[in-house]
């Protein structure tokens, strides 16, 4: 066997065919136990995008944080506490899971009705009272409060629209 060349040697150790077609058959080599002691103390190291990520260069930090960036994450490391602040700010509100609204069934129906019932004189509602006293009280001292996007001075009111027919 020459020195320099390295398959010359080499046995072909079986013959496959690919999905059952004899005529494309693959001879793959056999190696050698020389050749095999011969790698056998080598490590090679695979630098993968995982592996680069999780190093503390200064590119990886970088790249993390674009990464939490694009997908929505919070970008630097932070306390347990301001990670609860963020979980309870990132879940939808109340008034739009189904499971609140199954548990507290028409709310604000429930809410205008009670002020229809409290126009008509049937209902006290102990705190509208409060309030309306103390805008009139400040109305009379000359300190109204009224804000610029209010239409003509007159504070909107807010319509619902009942969920229910009966």
């Amino acid at each position: 066997m020459a020195s320099g060349s390295r398959n010359a040697g080499k046995l072909y150790s079986f013959v496959r065919t690919v999905k059952g077609n004899p005529d494309s058959a693959m001879k793959v080599p056999q190696l050698s136990n020389q050749e095999t002691k011969s790698n056998a103390g080598k490590a090679v190291k695979i630098f993968s995008y995982d592996r680069t990520l999780k190093s503390n260069s200064e590119y990886a930090t970088k790249m993390t944080r674009l990464s939490n960036q694009i997908f929505g994450e919070v970008r630097r490391p932070t306390s347990e506490n301001s990670m609860r602040i963020v979980k309870r700010l990132s879940r939808a509100p109340y008034e739009e899971m189904e499971v609140h609204n199954r548990y507290y069934p028409a709310i604000e129906e429930t809410t205008e009705l009670m002020n229809i019932l409290r126009e008509y004189g049937l209902y006290r509602d102990e705190h509208a009272d409060f309030k309306e006293e103390m805008t009139r009280l400040r109305a009379m001292r000359g300190k109204a409060r009224i804000r610029p996007k209010w239409k003509d001075g007159v504070k909107p009111t807010k319509t619902v629209e009942f969920r229910y027919d009966d």
